[in-house]
């Protein structure tokens, strides 16, 4: 090869390389013949051959940069706005222990008619009273109908000189409050001389509350409102009370309408001349109000007829 063509050879490799020139009869790798002795009759020394170098510096490295490619951007897909739905989620519920009361009443008011009754008692008679006493417990009562059909009922008496009660003045257990209160506003006092027959009062009324008009779920309840003064009831022949008196006789009637299962209930308009003995005859000694206002009936009333409904603190139960 030419020198000049080793030369292109070298420069296309990107080498940098010192060329040393060959003779025209050499070529790369040979060695050149030594020159003649002169003669000058010395021998010559010989002569160290000649070896041609090449020195190539440091190779540069090219190196192929690929070319950045563009990545295309997508773009989302409209969709439409879900309509959300139910989520069902494990519950476990804990509610305080809750027994509901559904307490409904038949009241038999037992209304003293006795002379006694003319008493002034708070600014007036004991017998209006009296009245004002039935006309506030039957405003507490309830008898709307709740869903179940059960109300409150009422019916009323007034005992007087007489062994029996007169029609007239007697209402059967009605569940109207509007007839109620038309009949105690019918009532009059009557005949101050009129005594009392208040035992064989209590027994019909006890007969009353426990008729057909009776609702079996509602609570029986005698309310006797009266001064506590039982003249004219006999006593020398009744059972244990020969040498007692009155007193002695109700307090046997009284415990004969307990034991049919009513609760009896005293509204004394005042109470002189030992008719605190008759407080006995209520089947609890919180059942004995003497002279009392609406407010502590309405009280008296929520006792007899408690209601509790039990609140609901999930909306939903298997």
């Amino acid at each position: 090869m030419s020198p000049s063509r080793l030369v292109a050879v070298a420069l296309s490799l990107g080498l940098a390389a010192a060329i040393v020139p060959l003779g025209a009869a050499g070529r790369a790798g040979a060695v050149p013949a030594a020159a003649p002795a002169q003669a000058t009759g010395e021998t010559p020394s010989p002569t160290s051959p000649i070896t041609p170098t090449v020195s190539v510096s440091a190779t540069a490295t090219m190196t192929a940069t690929a070319a950045a490619t563009s990545t295309p951007t997508l773009s989302p897909t409209p969709r439409a706005t879900p309509t959300p739905g139910p989520v069902y989620l494990p519950l476990s519920v804990r509610e305080p222990s809750c027994t509901p009361v559904e307490t409904y009443v038949d009241v038999l008011f037992v209304m003293d008619g006795s002379s006694y009754m003319a008493n002034f008692r708070g600014g007036k008679p004991a017998w209006d009273q009296g009245l004002d006493m039935v006309r506030a417990f039957l405003e507490a009562m309830d008898f709307t109908p709740d869903p179940a059909g059960k109300h409150d009922q009422a019916g009323m008496l007034v005992f007087r000189h007489r062994p029996d009660v007169l029609p007239a003045e007697t209402l059967q257990l009605t569940g109207s409050l509007a007839d109620a209160r038309a009949f105690v506003d019918r009532l009059e006092y009557g005949d101050a001389r009129d005594t009392a027959r208040m035992d064989t009062a209590v027994l019909q009324a006890a007969d009353m509350l426990r008729g057909s008009r009776h609702r079996p779920t509602n609570r029986q309840l005698l309310v006797f409102i009266s001064e506590l003064q039982p003249k004219n009831v006999p006593y020398r022949r009744e059972p244990g009370c020969e040498n007692l008196d009155e007193n002695c006789t109700m307090l046997k009637r009284a415990e004969e309408v307990k034991a049919m299962g009513i609760t009896f209930v005293v509204l004394a308009t005042g109470q002189t001349a030992r008719a605190d003995e008759l407080n006995f005859m209520a089947s609890d000694p919180s059942l004995v109000l003497i002279l009392p206002t609406a407010e502590p009936l309405r009280d008296l009333y929520a006792r007899l007829a408690p209601r509790r409904t039990c609140p609901q603190f999930w909306p939903y139960r298997p």
